[in-house]
């Protein structure tokens, strides 16, 4: 299937579903960013190797579970 087929195929299913009108306002929900990424994800990410980012992902978890605990015991 090319690509342009598919673009076909997927602006008919838009408008199938959602009809013209809500084919362009979800067509206009996507807009081309500003800014670099590759230098703004340098800056969030730093430096870090595989296994710094899987610790700190970890710990993102661990903390969220704990968060999640507490709010259980309280509303019980």
């Amino acid at each position: 299937m090319t690509d342009e087929q598919i673009l076909e195929l997927g602006f008919k299913a838009l408008v199938d579903k959602l009809g013209p009108v809500g084919m362009v306002r979800f067509i206009h929900q996507f807009r081309a960013g500003t800014g670099d990424y590759t230098e703004e994800r340098q800056q969030w990410v730093g430096k870090s190797d595989v296994e710094t980012l899987a610790k700190q992902i970890q710990q993102t978890e661990n903390d969220s579970e704990c968060i999640a605990k507490t709010l259980k015991t309280i509303i019980q």
